[in-house]
């Protein structure tokens, strides 16, 4: 990820978005929302690379943003929840809401960037992934094709062989 790199920050906590800032700010371009609604809207506006997504917000939890990201055609973006909470049922209910990791505050700035990075390299892999196999799949139906039109000629050749042969 670098520079022209879009992750959208979600936590109503103005001073936490500053943190995330001061921690992202020089490499990243950040996108702020501070509830979920504007959330959903930012992400379906503006298609970012990353969310990080707090779990406690003013009108809906963390965890139905993310049901609903995943829901609304968002679901190749990876989410990282950013939370105060830290009992395993939290994070297990991050993931089962369709969250790709959950780091807990106070964050620490490298593993949140070894975290996104890692991220970013497992997208950017599945991606590469999609493009191999979509090109797989046309050579084969290229393949299919001409072997189609390949068998039709020789069965015309057989006829016409037959044919010559009376």
């Amino acid at each position: 990820m670098s520079d022209d790199t879009k992750i959208l920050v979600v936590d109503d906590d103005a001073f936490t978005r500053d943190l995330f800032e001061a921690a992202l700010g020089d490499g990243y371009q950040l996108l702020l929302a501070e509830n979920g609604r504007d959330a959903l809207m930012i992400a379906a506006a503006e298609a970012p690379d990353l969310i990080l997504l707090d779990v406690e917000l003013p009108d809906v939890d963390g965890y139905e943003i993310c049901r609903q990201l995943r829901a609304d055609g968002c679901a190749d973006i990876p989410v990282i929840f950013v939370s105060g909470h830290d009992a395993i049922e939290d994070r297990i209910r991050g993931y089962e809401a369709g969250g790709d990791d959950y780091v807990v505050k106070p964050f620490e700035r490298q593993e949140l960037l070894a975290k996104i990075a890692r991220l970013a390299r497992s997208t950017e892999e599945r991606k590469s992934l999609g493009a191999m196999a979509s090109s797989a799949s046309q050579a084969a139906m290229t393949a299919m094709t001409s072997m189609s039109e390949m068998g039709a000629l020789l069965q015309s050749l057989q006829c016409f062989n037959g044919c010559a042969d009376q």
